[in-house]
Parts: structure tokens; C-alpha cells; sequence
């Protein structure tokens, strides 16, 4: 009897006649029954920034690294199974997983910080910088010119001769200046001089800018000039285009702060390619009738293998570096690290056939020519990224 009663009671009202809400029943907004976290007819969510300050700071850590259960089955997913996110986000199911964009982009940033951390610092050029002094063993002078080349590893091997060269020269200078011959002394300030202006004079050669009429440009003399700006902007141009060559000058002595401004830039430039890749994709793939969001849910999760597959060679790089006189473990932690940078190219194949489902011969031809568009792409990328640093710097 109660519950008929209970049943048929009339619900309560507020004072203005509309209903009272119940008690985590109903929506506070359009007073709709409440079936999950949010309001199946006014969509707001049931959740509100009047709680605990941890719940809140809980949620912005989730919202922003999403580290659940999502995450465990995403990553083994990602680099154990050539297009198998792709395909599972084509087929609809998508809650399971990391979204292809914030997957993008968490690994590209954290990528590029680990490569940035890992990097040894690169210090300008001269013996006292690289901590090389003339009162150290030959043993300990060879241990920190060793170190040097591993720092100068991006420059041409012939250049890094000519580096060590002048290091070790300057070295036996100053350790006969020690000793008290004037004549070493001499012969220093004579080699130091002639250094100089020999790097200057490499520097000046290497730094020749020529345009379209195959004159040496100059800011003042011959100028780069456009028919269609005005001279203040020419004037703006060349303006710039000097003080790029200004930095660029100063890079090999201390290539530094370009270093890290080319860390910081890489993956704003890499953001910028993805669409276009994607449209790549959409080009080569016409005939399939896929969406152009496809093609891109295609680019990031193949970005995201690339810089998944950074990550784990810089840690079998360090792992190896640690296991250093255990033999076994280091040849093992070797091989791994070449079957990682092997398993790029046949990943990124096996991707292609499985999301595109063509036959091998047209997957191996287009596989070829897009990856051939894609270097010139990430070339193209490289020389903006290098532009914007100098720019930037």
C-alpha cells in the first residue's frame, strides 16, 4: 500500500511551481533524470568546479596527459600493430583509446624535451671551454678531445679535424708558454692571429649569399628587392636577411643557443606538416573516396610511431651506455637498437597496406613515391625550421 502511495505521490515543488530537484537525480540545469556523468538532454556534466581542489587537479592531469587505462592499451597498440588504431577509430571504436591528436602531441612534446635533455651541451670552440687544459695527462687531454667530437657530432668529420687541430695546438702553445719559452709564446699569438683570420675568411666564403642573378649579395650594394613591396619593406627584408647571415656566422663558435632554439622549433615545424602529408595521402589515394580527416587520423598516428620509436632508441641508447662491461647485455641492447630504426620503414609499409587495403605491387609503388615526396617535404621542413631559429635566435 505505501509503495502505491509512494508511487503516486505527487512530486514536490519549489516555491516558483517547478520541481525540486532530487538529490544527484536530476540534472541542476534542465532538472532532466541524471543515467551517467553527464545529462543526456542538456549535456552538461554532472561533475562542477565546487568540489575538492584534488578531484579538480585530478581531472586537469587526466585531461591533459591522459594517463588511464586508455593509455596502456594505446601505446603497445601503437608500435606493436601497424594500423591497427587507425582502422579501430575508422570502425567507430574510439573511447577505448588515446584520440589520435593528443597522442600526437603528447609524444612529439615529451620526444623533443628527452632529445633536447639528452643532448650534451655544446660550449664555444676553444680549449678552456671544452675544460681541456695544458696541465692534464696526454690520457685525460685525449679522454676530453673524445668527448668534443661526440659534442660536435651534427658538423662535417672535417671540420671536426680542424677543430681538434687547433685545440691541440693551442695546447702545446700554452704548455710551452709554461715553461718559460718566449718563443712558443710568439709563435701562440702568431697561430692564434692566423686562426682567426683564417676562420674569419672561411666564414665570409661559406656565408656568400647569391640570388636569382648569380651576384654576391649585400645588404647596401646589390640587395634583394621585390617589384611589388615597397622600399621599406625591401629595406625590412634585407634588413633581416643580414642579421640571419650576423648569426649564422657565429654558430660554429658557439652553436649553443642555436642548438636548443632548433629543439624548441622542430616540433611547431613537424605540427605544420602533418596536414600537408595528409594531403599527400588524400592525393595519392583518391580513388579510395576516404575523407581528408582520415588521411590525417592516418598522418598523426604515424607521427606518433616516429616519435614513439625516438623515445625508446634514446632509452636503449642509455641502457646501453649503462651496461657498459657486461657484454651480453650490450650486444643484446645493440641489436635492439637497430632491429628499433629497422622497424620503421616496414611498420610504415605494413601501415600503408593495412589501412588502405591495396594489393603489395601498388602499395610497394606508392609507398616509394610517397615516401620520396615526404623527404623533400621533411626537407623543406628542416631548412624552415633552420630559418625560423636563426630568425628566432
Amino acid at each position: 500500500m505505501s509503495a502505491t502511495a509512494d508511487a503516486n505521490a505527487t512530486p514536490t515543488t519549489r516555491s516558483d511551481g517547478s520541481p525540486e530537484v532530487a538529490p544527484g537525480g536530476r540534472c541542476p540545469n534542465c532538472l532532466a533524470p541524471l543515467q551517467g556523468a553527464f545529462c543526456y538532454d542538456c549535456g552538461q556534466s554532472k561533475k562542477g568546479l565546487i568540489r575538492h581542489f584534488s578531484s579538480i587537479a585530478g581531472d586537469f592531469i587526466d585531461s591533459v596527459l591522459n594517463f588511464d587505462t586508455r593509455t596502456w592499451r594505446t601505446v603497445p597498440a601503437l608500435y606493436f600493430k601497424p594500423g591497427y588504431l587507425s582502422n579501430e577509430y575508422f570502425a567507430g571504436r574510439r573511447v577505448r583509446y588515446v584520440t589520435p591528436l593528443r597522442l600526437y602531441v603528447f609524444l612529439s612534446v615529451v620526444a623533443f624535451l628527452v632529445i633536447a635533455f639528452v643532448t650534451p651541451e655544446i660550449k664555444p670552440n676553444d680549449g678552456q671551454a671544452v675544460g681541456i687544459s695544458e696541465d692534464m695527462t696526454p690520457e685525460q687531454q685525449a679522454k676530453r678531445l673524445k668527448a668534443l667530437d661526440e659534442q660536435l657530432a651534427f658538423l662535417p668529420e672535417a671540420q671536426r679535424k680542424e677543430v681538434r687541430a687547433d685545440i691541440e695546438k693551442e695546447l702545446a702553445a700554452r704548455k710551452a708558454a709554461k715553461e718559460g719559452v718566449a718563443v712558443a709564446t710568439a709563435e701562440q699569438g702568431k697561430a692564434e692571429r692566423v686562426a682567426q683570420a683564417a676562420e674569419e675568411a672561411d666564414d665570409e666564403e661559406d656565408m656568400k649569399i647569391t640570388f636569382g642573378n648569380g651576384e654576391e649579395w649585400d645588404e647596401k650594394k646589390n640587395p634583394l628587392t621585390f617589384s611589388w613591396l615597397t622600399d621599406g619593406m625591401n629595406a625590412s627584408l634585407n634588413a633581416e636577411i643580414a642579421e640571419v647571415v650576423r648569426k649564422a656566422k657565429g654558430i660554429n663558435k658557439n652553436p649553443g643557443p642555436f642548438v636548443k632554439q632548433l629543439y624548441s622549433t622542430a616540433p611547431q615545424t613537424l605540427f605544420v606538416i602533418l596536414p600537408v602529408f595528409a594531403l599527400l595521402l588524400k592525393i595519392f589515394y583518391i580513388f579510395k573516396r576516404r575523407l581528408y580527416m582520415e588521411h590525417l587520423i592516418v598522418a598523426l598516428h604515424s607521427h606518433s610511431f616516429l616519435c614513439l620509436t625516438l623515445l625508446i632508441a634514446i632509452a636503449l641508447a642509455w641502457l646501453e651506455e649503462t651496461a657498459k662491461g657486461i657484454p651480453f647485455l650490450e650486444r643484446l641492447l645493440d641489436v635492439l637498437f637497430v632491429l628499433c630504426w629497422i622497424w620503421i620503414p616496414f611498420y610504415l609499409f605494413l601501415m600503408q597496406k593495412r589501412v588502405y587495403k591495396q594489393g603489395w605491387i601498388m602499395t610497394t609503388l606508392k609507398f616509394g613515391m610517397i615516401g620520396i615526396c615526404y623527404l623533400f617535404l621533411l626537407t623543406f621542413g628542416m631548412l624552415a625550421t633552420i630559418v625560423v631559429s636563426l630568425i628566432v635566435l
